[in-house]
C-alpha cells in the first residue's frame, strides 16, 4: 500500500491500524486545523521538470512539496511569487498546471500548525500500532524507514505526513514490474504519474468525476479479473442466511433435462416417452 498527502490516514486503516472512527476523526481534524490556522495566502502547481533542476531554479519562498515522479513535482508559496514563479516557468516552455489549494500542505509555512495538530490527533490516537510491511511509506526518508518513530502509525507520525514533503517517486522504485496497481481515490490524479514511474498498462481506477461510480467499480473488477486476480465480488452483496424460511419455493421444478436429439443419418427430430 502506497499513499499521497493526507492519503497515509487510509493507509493507515487498511493496514489495520486506525479504525474507521479514528481516520474519519484524524481527517477531519486535521482540515480544521490548518485552515483555522493564520498562515500565508499561497497556492500549488504541478511543474514537468526533474526535481534538481526545479530546486536550482526556485525561489526562495517556493518550496518543492511532492516528489511524484521523476519528472513531476508539486510547487508551493505566496500566491503572487507562485504566479510569478509559473508565468517564468511557462516562458521556457516548462508545462505547469497550478492546484487549487490554498493550504500550504506540506511545506514550512505550515510549521506553526504542529503541536496543535499533534495534540488534536494524540486524543484520537490513543493506542498507536506497529505498521505492517504491507505499508510503505511516502511521508519519511528510506534511509529512515527503520527508525523506532517511522514503524508506529502514530500522532506524531501522521503529524510529520501532513508537514513532511510527500516522497511518493521513492515508493513507486519498489513497486514490480509484473504489480497490478489500484488506485482508490475521487479521480484518477495518478494515472499519469504510474503510467510514467512504472511503464504498466495495468493501472486500475475505481472511481471518476466525469463516470458512473458503479460503473467504474465493476469495469475496474472485470480489469482484475482480465489480469488475473480473484476479487471477492461476493463481498459487494449482503450475507445470505440459511437454510431459507419455510414456504420459499424450490427451484428444482423449473429445471428439465431436454429429452430430444436429432438423428445423425437423417437429421430427424425424437423424443423419448
Amino acid at each position: 500500500m502506497i499513499s499521497h498527502s493526507a492519503g497515509e490516514l487510509g493507509c493507515a486503516y487498511a493496514d489495520g491500524c486506525l479504525t474507521i472512527e479514528q481516520t474519519i476523526l484524524s481527517a477531519y481534524f486535521i482540515g480544521l486545523v490548518c485552515t483555522e490556522e493564520k498562515i500565508i495566502h499561497s497556492s500549488m502547481a504541478t511543474v514537468s521538470l526533474d526535481y534538481e533542476s526545479l530546486k536550482n531554479i526556485c525561489p526562495a519562498n517556493i518550496e518543492i512539496i511532492c516528489r511524484n515522479s521523476k519528472s513531476n513535482n508539486v510547487v508551493s508559496g505566496p500566491i503572487k511569487s507562485l504566479q510569478e514563479f509559473i508565468k517564468k516557468l511557462q516562458i521556457n516552455n516548462v508545462h505547469v498546471k497550478e492546484i487549487d489549494c490554498n493550504v500550504p500542505y506540506h511545506s514550512s509555512y505550515l510549521a506553526s500548525v504542529k503541536n496543535k495538530l499533534l495534540l488534536n490527533l494524540s486524543k484520537i490516537i490513543l493506542q498507536p500500532k506497529d505498521r505492517s510491511s504491507k505499508w510503505i511509506s511516502t511521508s519519511t526518508r528510506r534511509t529512515e524507514w527503520f527508525t523506532s518513530a517511522s514503524k508506529i502509525s502514530s500522532a506524531e507520525y501522521h503529524t510529520r505526513s501532513i508537514l513532511n514533503t510527500v516522497l511518493f517517486e521513492q515508493a513507486t522504485h519498489l513497486i514490480s514490474s509484473n504489480a497490478v496497481t489500484i488506485e482508490i481515490a475521487p479521480d484518477g490524479v495518478l494515472q499519469s504519474i504510474l503510467k510514467e514511474s512504472l511503464h504498466l498498462e495495468r493501472n486500475v481506477i475505481l472511481t471518476g468525476r466525469t463516470e458512473q461510480n458503479i460503473k467504474m467499480i465493476l469495469q475496474g473488477i472485470g480489469r482484475l479479473y482480465n489480469y488475473g486476480l480473484q476479487p471477492q465480488v461476493a463481498n459487494l452483496y449482503p450475507p445470505i442466511d440459511f437454510p431459507v424460511s419455510r414456504g420459499t419455493p424450490m427451484i428444482s421444478p423449473f429445471i428439465r433435462y431436454a429429452t430430444g436429439y436429432y438423428l445423425k443419418s437423417q437429421y430427424q427430430y425424437c423424443i423419448h416417452k
